[in-house]
Formats: structure tokens, sequence, C-alpha cells
């Protein structure tokens, strides 16, 4: 029985929400544990409000060797029964612990991210262990908080739409996503634009269904409130996605030259759309249409 856990997570948004099997595997083997977690100061707040939850330690990517030696010092104030290293495969030798477990290396690109993380605690499951789907919780606190953000949106059939990512050839261009949302008019009773500042889609006044831009003004926390309201989201290969469909949303990704079988949302409710010869220049606001349209009229 392992009653204090330590898990070390990852710095992107995406990356962290697809290592959510791994937590929701351990809280499954050890229901009454306590699971502590290091990550980057952001996208630990998509662990906010889970049951297992204990100490959150933020760990910067660019921190100064002061900044890791304080971490360091804090950490090993608690004995650890059982630590998973997802990331680094050196903290769990610096502290202290019963036990620690590392992610394998990476076996073939095809390997979907979420069983390359899961590889790390293979020695504690038996064989005919079904690996859960990404799972995130709504923090009641902070869903409180996002109350007046959320008193805005009118309320109905939301369409939340992602149109940023981490590098431009995976995004599909913003005329495009505009495109799309006017022959979407109708079909929702609002749309919330959500990312980073400069993922705005501007210039939308065409559009007959009121739109709400978020873009640069959230948390992750409000986002995830947002995105649990809400009846569809679209996006671009991204963390987004992966949030979207670990709340069980109706996701739809558009994979430019990205790789959907290792990094694709895994849910029951996800898809995704592979632009033609891997190019989203060469996806149409038509073709992405008709690929939302059999989701659409499942409702939800």
């Amino acid at each position: 029985m392992f009653d204090r856990i330590l898990v070390v997570t990852l710095s992107n948004i995406g990356d962290a929400v697809m290592t959510t099997p791994v937590f929701e595997t351990l809280h499954q083997l050890y229901p009454n544990s306590v699971i502590d977690i290091i990550g980057d100061e952001r996208s630990s707040e998509i662990f906010l409000g889970a049951p297992y939850l204990g100490v959150t330690y933020h760990r910067r990517k660019k921190a100064s060797l002061w900044e890791n030696v304080r971490l360091l010092g804090r950490l090993r104030r608690q004995k650890y029964d059982l630590i998973v290293d997802l990331r680094t495969n050196l903290i769990p030798i610096l502290l202290r612990g019963e036990k620690r477990l590392y992610k394998r290396s990476r076996t073939g690109f095809s390997q979907h991210s979420v069983q390359e993380h899961m590889s790390a605690i293979l020695p504690l499951l038996n064989k005919d262990f079904k690996t859960p789907l990404c799972k995130i919780y709504i923090d009641q606190e902070e869903a409180r908080k996002a109350r007046a953000a959320v008193s805005i949106i009118p309320q109905g059939r939301w369409l939340a739409v992602a149109p940023g990512a981490n590098w431009p050839g995976k995004k599909w261009a913003v005329s495009r996503y505009r495109e799309l949302i006017f022959k979407l008019d109708g079909q929702f009773d609002a749309v919330l634009l959500l990312g980073i500042e400069g993922d705005s889609l501007e210039e939308t006044e065409k559009s007959t269904t009121p739109i709400f831009d978020f873009t640069g003004k959230t948390n992750l926390s409000l986002v995830k409130v947002l995105l649990s309201q809400s009846s569809f989201f679209i996006g671009n290969d991204s963390g987004l996605g992966h949030l979207a469909a670990s709340l069980s949303v109706p996701t739809l990704t558009l994979f430019g030259p990205g790789n959907p079988d290792r990094y694709k949302p895994l849910s029951m409710t996800s898809f995704v759309l592979v632009a033609p010869e891997n190019n989203l220049d060469k996806l149409t606001p038509d073709s992405v249409f008709e690929a939302m349209l059999p989701h659409l009229k499942k409702g939800r």
C-alpha cells in the first residue's frame, strides 16, 4: 500500500493532460493515497479539483540552480512510498522514496503518448488492466469564481473554438475559422474563442451568433469551466483539445504536420481530421463543416 505518492508530470498542457491516466490508475489502485505533484505552474492547474490531489510543487523550465536547490529541500522533508517520474528520470534519485518508477524509452512513433506515460507504472499492473481515458476535474471554488464570466454568455449550446497552436505549421488560418463560424450560424447559441493573447479571430461581425473572445483573458481553471459547459469543441492540435476531450466534450481536432496516432485526444467523443498531404493550407472550411455535421446532429 502506498499512502503518499509523488508524480513528476510534464510542463506542456497537452502532455500534462495525457499523464492523467497515470493518476487515475494510481487512484484506482490506491484510493486512500494522496498524490503530490511536481509540475509547471500553469499546466499543474489542470489537476485542481482532483480527489487524489495533495501538495503541488512548481518547477520552472528555466529555474536557477538556487531555485532547484530550494525545491529539492522542500521535497526532501517528505518521505514517499512511491515516486513516479514522467519527465526527468533524475528527481527520484535525490528524494526520499521507498520505490521509484520511471517512464520507459519510447518504443516507436506510432505509440500514443498516453501509453508511453503508462509504461512507468507497468510494474504495478496486471496484464488485463485497461488504461483509463484522460480525465480532469472542475474545482468547485474555481467554478464559483467563474460564474461572472459564464453569466454573460447566453444559455444553450456553446461552440468552443481554439485557433492557436504552439507553432505556425499547426495553425489552420484564422480566416478559415471565421468562414467556418459563419457556416455554423444557427447551430449554436454562442461561440467562445479560447487561447492565449494573439489567438483572436477578429473581424467576426458578420456572425449572427454572439462571439465571446476569451483569448488571453483566462487561466486554465476558467477555461476548464467554459469547456465543461460547451456542446462542441474545434481547434488545432494543441493542449486545449486535450482539455476538452478529457471533459467529455465532443471534440474535433485539425491535424496538419502532427502525428494523430501519437498525439490525438483520447476520449469516446473526440475525433480528428487530417489535412490533405498533412498541409493545413489545403483544408477547406467546407470539409471541416462536413466533418462536424454528423457529430452536431447527435446533440449533447
